[in-house]
């Protein structure tokens, strides 16, 4: 019979031994045995710097040893959403589950639904030093002519923001397209990052959601809780 096998990846700034750093661990660990999986390696990386991950680059390079892989938050994986969302889908695509504790199970299509009249809004987010209309109405625009061209779906509704290169915080369109949630079933962007660059907010957002979120450039992330 096959022995089902996980690996556990965390990352801290504190050091080897913090009560913190050990809880999380425990936490994890606990996490992957109430699922059943009791063979379980453990990686961590005591960072002093955000790009020190040798660790997660050593788990990944021998990734196909394991069944599931195990973390707090995906934010732990790496702080841009891209990339980030990048390293579920490849362990996804291989047939590795990926667990969270404090996020929902992330199951990825290439494609959606694009048969049935969904009711669709769409949202862009301009991550810039400069405000750009342009771009903005561009955007909007390519994704209205999707709709429009490649769909059956019923557009309900355009979000749009404007935000400071780097920054993270309030999001005013966005907050008026969630208080909208009952009115559509899934949400257009141009890609994920449009939710936000950082991955801590973006599964944030996608929490309070609870919607498919189809990116032109990415496919389709569905909103289920996959165990």
């Amino acid at each position: 019979m096959k022995v089902f096998k996980a690996a556990i990846y965390h990352f801290s700034y504190g050091k080897p031994g913090n009560p913190y750093i050990r809880k999380d661990n425990e936490l994890l660990l606990k996490f992957a045995r109430t699922i059943g999986y009791v063979d379980v390696d453990t990686y961590y990386d005591y960072r002093t710097t955000r790009d020190e991950h040798v660790e997660l680059d050593r788990l990944l390079s021998q990734i196909d040893e394991y069944d599931a892989l195990f973390v707090m938050n995906y934010y732990n994986l790496n702080r841009n959403t891209l990339m980030a969302l990048g390293i579920i889908k490849m362990l996804h695509d291989k047939g590795i589950k990926v667990y969270s504790v404090n996020e929902s199970t992330y199951l990825f299509e290439d494609t959606a639904d694009f048969n049935h009249p969904l009711n669709v809004v769409t949202y862009y987010c301009h991550w810039g030093d400069h405000p750009d209309e342009e771009s903005t109405l561009i955007r909007n625009e390519t994704l209205k002519m999707f709709v429009e061209k490649k769909t059956f779906w019923n557009l309900v509704g355009q979000f749009s923001d404007e935000m400071s290169r780097g920054h993270v915080g309030w999001q005013e369109q966005f907050e008026n397209l969630m208080n909208e949630k009952d009115r559509f079933d899934i949400i257009l962007v141009p890609s994920f990052r449009s939710l936000n660059w950082q991955t801590s907010y973006f599964c944030r957002f996608k929490e309070k959601l609870q919607k498919d979120i189809y990116a032109l450039q990415g496919g389709l992330l569905r909103k289920e809780h996959i165990v």
